[in-house]
């Protein structure tokens, strides 16, 4: 879909486990909201998410010292930078490629939901026709995560104590309802919920409407909005995939 299909956190899954395998990995991302450099530019854990991206900067923070992220103002060049020094290249966002087929395609869908609106744009928000997806891709693969908690001020909070406090949800992506889902999951009814455009800076006119103790946010919104606790939010990749990953790119000595 269009966006909260999972796309991102399926990325930095991959690059992790194409890493494990002994890889040189780099991950071009997308620097939607943002004002990239021409020149292909290596994404830092502390960059400014208007430069780079917010996606972008949270796939930096979750490969710290894993693999490489970079942007562009133009993909390609991202991608031709990329190729230079690494073994594998995961790009985040787009299906296929073109002239040449990617070697893997994955496509990430919401396990609850997995087409959407089941109609594209403009009446809704499938990124093409279900059957020209699946023919561009490799695997299916459903996206659902798992959490330990947050991570509020470079502390984990574990879930039982974040169920104990008032607490808040703000966020800027495309489906706030996910997340909702997720802290409902753990026991976390947020008192207030401020929802945000996709990319959009996260900006209260009040800082503690309803008495809320904590705010909480999505690991991507915590780029733009550091303030905030982040939800922590991994993928730990299907069998199937990471099998189909081992296959694709095995590790030569």
């Amino acid at each position: 879909t269009l966006g909260g299909s999972g796309k991102t956190p399926l990325a930095i899954a991959s690059a992790r486990h194409l890493a494990s395998l002994g890889h040189r990995v780099a991950l071009v991302g997308h620097a939607y909201a943002a004002s990239p450099p021409r020149a292909p530019r290596r994404v830092r854990a502390d960059d400014d998410p208007n430069l780079v991206g917010d996606e972008a900067l949270e796939c930096a923070r979750a490969l710290d010292g894993v693999a490489t992220v970079l942007v562009a103002r133009r993909k390609q060049d991202a991608l031709d930078e990329a190729a230079r020094f690494a073994d594998v290249v995961v790009l985040d966002g787009p299906l296929q490629l073109a002239p040449a087929r990617a070697t893997l395609s994955l496509l990430a869908v919401d396990p609850r939901a997995p087409w959407g609106s089941g109609a594209c744009p403009p009446l809704g928000d499938l990124r093409a026709p279900r059957e020209a997806l699946l023919a561009a891709t490799d695997e299916v693969v459903p996206v659902a995560g798992s959490s330990r908690g947050v991570v509020h001020r470079g502390e984990l909070l574990r879930w039982d104590d974040v169920a104990s406090r008032r607490v808040g949800l703000v966020t800027g992506i495309a489906r706030p309802s996910r997340v909702a889902d997720l802290l409902r999951a753990h026991g976390v009814t947020p008192t207030c919920t401020v929802s945000f455009a996709d990319h959009a800076a996260l900006i209260l006119r009040t800082r503690n409407p309803h008495g809320v103790e904590l705010w909480l946010t999505t690991q991507k919104d915590h780029a733009r909005g550091a303030h905030f606790a982040a939800i922590d939010y991994y993928l730990d990749l299907p069998d199937s995939t990471a099998e189909r990953l081992t296959a694709r790119f095995p590790f030569r000595f």
